[in-house]
């Protein structure tokens, strides 16, 4: 009796330890969650073994039965073992491809003709935004974590969370703030914001924001990049982190299901998707995670079959990125805040072939679809016209760094800037129009911002400046001469 009530006592203080530390058995948990195929197959195995072995000791017991018959049965455990162990690992290979293909007919995608316009133009890149960034931190207890842009007081700016840094650090400091930098602008303008956080990223332990959060809503995933956001009501920066759930089975499909907003203070809400449509906070602003925006766009390759996917390649657009996860682009356009993905034919092609535009804060998924007569550039050729077009730049210290898409007047052009390998400015700006492959510098702001609003280069009047020659050089030194001469003659006179 006693030890009955141990073992229940025991049992007990296990349940209600593992649930008050069940955010770190999240990963495992939610891995068997969205793949039940890891789980199911193993078990099928297990339980394959276990029942064939209690065959085998049981036809070992029998006289006169034991040698023919165990060997048999031996030789059909080893045969399913091995099929089933194949069969898993095949179904394994392809869950994601039935999962995108799955996908492919459960997203609604709205055709539209042409682009929308931009609105707030954006002309930093990220390593140079980080930079100015990381110039302006002050304090040798924290570090930059990294950035997202997100649109602050009507312009867009990459926030960056002032960490704590170093390992005692990690658990007794607090996030204490941000260093934005306004992206809108070519020279450095950042701004360090005080404001400290209960809970946060990159701390620990039990202040981690994912610790309260998975405590909050245990069987999604919380994106691993909190969006840090300006409320416009109380001027307080508040935490937002999208979440994604999952549908159907075995196969699971992921959607945006919500996010949660985390004030300073550690106070947690947790909102529905269609609720960053009003909430001022969120309002015209990034909330759907681009992790959705991009399996939706990747989910497209595979609307005709697996069969198609594989082996025929019909209509099947790939991503077109120089490296991977820069896409979606972030875009303020007259529309709203928008994620663009920018598509070529899977293959050797550089060419647009789709355009893939999501509205950062309702969801909304459109798709522009390009015929070849549009002999549309993407991004990834597009550097090499800008590189074509600068060949005395010294590339072993200098980069094209970060092509991102910029309309006018309907027309799709690339912003691409010239930067130096110590990222600390930007030396030049070009153009590349996406349809001529022409390429335009720029030598300030006004000028790209007169080239959107218009759609073409408007040219200032130049002062002519008179250049010197040799004969003006000559003319000058003699000149100077018979002054020295006149000089000496008075003070001989004087003497």
């Amino acid at each position: 009796m006693i030890k009955s009530s141990k073992i229940i006592v025991t049992a007990l203080l296990l349940i209600i330890v593992g649930y008050f530390f069940r955010p770190w058995f999240h990963g495992s948990l939610m891995g068997i969650y969205k793949h039940p195929l890891t789980f199911i197959i193993p078990l099928i195995i297990i339980l394959y073994v276990a029942i064939s072995v209690k065959k085998i000791i049981r036809q070992s017991s029998e006289s006169g039965y034991k040698s023919l018959q165990t060997q048999k049965t031996m030789g059909f455990l080893v045969t399913g073992f091995v099929g089933i162990f194949i069969l898993s690992g095949i179904l394994s290979g392809i869950e994601s491809d039935v999962a995108h293909y799955i996908n492919s007919k459960e997203v609604t995608l709205t055709n539209r003709v042409t682009l929308p316009e931009i609105d707030k133009l954006r002309l930093l890149p990220k390593q140079v935004a980080t930079r100015y960034g990381q110039d302006s931190l002050q304090n040798p207890q924290e570090y930059l974590g990294d950035s997202q842009i997100v649109m602050v007081d009507g312009k867009q700016e990459r926030v960056f969370p002032r960490l704590p840094d170093g390992g005692l650090l990690y658990f007794i400091k607090k996030l204490n703030g941000f260093i934005t930098v306004d992206v809108s602008e070519l020279d450095k303008k950042a701004e360090i914001i005080d404001q400290e956080f209960k809970y946060s990223e990159r701390i620990g332990v039990f202040d981690n924001i994912y610790f309260q959060l998975y405590k909050k809503k245990y069987w999604v995933d919380f994106v691993n990049q909190p969006i840090y956001l300006k409320d416009p009501q109380t001027q307080k920066w508040v935490t937002v982190v999208p979440y994604i759930k999952y549908q159907n089975f075995p196969i699971r499909t992921p959607y945006w299901g919500g996010f949660m907003t985390v004030e300073s203070d550690g106070t947690i809400t947790d909102y529905k998707p269609e609720d960053a449509q009003t909430l001022p906070l969120t309002q015209g602003n990034r909330v759907q995670p681009k992790e959705i925006a991009r399996f939706y766009t990747e989910s497209y390759a595979y609307k005709n079959g697996l069969i198609n996917y594989w082996f025929i390649h019909k209509d099947q657009p790939a991503i077109d990125e120089f490296n991977y996860g820069d896409q979606p682009f972030h875009i303020s356009t007259q529309e709203g805040y928008k994620q663009f993905i920018v598509t070529r034919p899977t293959g050797s092609s550089y060419g647009i072939f789709k355009i893939f535009i999501f509205d950062a804060t309702t969801g909304k998924a459109e798709i522009i679809e390009y015929n070849q007569d549009s002999l549309l550039t993407g991004p990834v050729a597009s550097l090499d016209y800008a590189q074509k077009q600068f060949p005395e730049i010294d590339y072993n210290n200098f980069s094209l760094d970060e092509p991102r898409p910029i309309t006018s007047k309907g027309r799709l052009y690339w912003l691409i800037s010239i930067v130096g390998s110590n990222s600390a400015g930007i030396a030049k700006n070009v153009v590349v129009d996406a349809q001529t492959t022409k390429v335009t510098s720029f030598q300030n702001k006004q000028e790209i911002e007169d080239f959107i609003n218009s759609g073409k280069v408007i040219t200032k009047p130049v002062t002519e400046t008179k250049t010197s020659t040799s004969e003006d050089i000559q003319n000058k030194i003699k000149s100077i001469q018979d002054q020295l001469e006149q000089l000496k003659s008075s003070i001989k006179e004087l003497k």
